[in-house]
């Protein structure tokens, strides 16, 4: 975005040679080039005329791509501690395909999908790349342990030798 780096690249043929060539393009922009580099946005007329004076026009876009963007879908966090139930979805705005996808999380995780699963509690991060080289990057997203079990115990109990203490739990929120 902004980078003016656009570009029109041709193959003339037919007619007979040499090829007289004509850009007219944005802000005064003209150009006798038959390939066109650094260009920014906007659109380039060409006419090209044969040593015969038979002459071909066209216009051409050039368009900015949108700026890359992501979108953080859902974060699922982990039954518990030792699950590895969570996961991450997302979903990837603007930029141009191919893109090139690395989550990293704990205990050396990584991964080029784009959304990632399988995912034990902690903190996962996600860099993009698309085909222009424009760079995305997010730090910090944590998948949660939601099941941490948790004992309490009143501090006057006392068990004597012998006794048998059992503990009772519930999957209630």
């Amino acid at each position: 975005n902004g980078n003016n780096n656009g570009s029109i690249e041709l193959e003339i043929s037919g007619g007979t040679e040499p090829y007289q060539i004509l850009w007219i393009g944005p802000d005064g922009f003209n150009s006798s080039d038959e390939d066109l580099f650094g260009l920014e946005q906007g659109i380039y007329d060409l006419t090209i005329a044969d040593d015969n004076m038979c002459t071909f026009t066209a216009s051409y876009e050039i368009e900015e791509a949108a700026l890359l963007d992501v979108s953080i879908e859902n974060i699922s966090n982990a039954s518990c501690l030792s699950s590895n139930d969570g996961s991450i979805s997302i979903n990837i705005i603007g930029g141009q395909e191919p893109y090139d996808i690395l989550w990293q999380g704990p205990d050396g995780f990584e991964s080029s999908d784009e959304d990632i699963d399988l995912l034990f509690a902690g903190t996962y991060s996600l860099d993009i790349t698309d085909a222009f080289g424009c760079a995305f990057s997010v730090a910090n997203l944590p998948v949660q342990s939601l099941g941490n079990v948790e004992i309490t115990m009143p501090s006057d109990m006392s068990i004597c030798d012998g006794e048998a203490l059992v503990l009772e739990a519930s999957n209630e929120g």
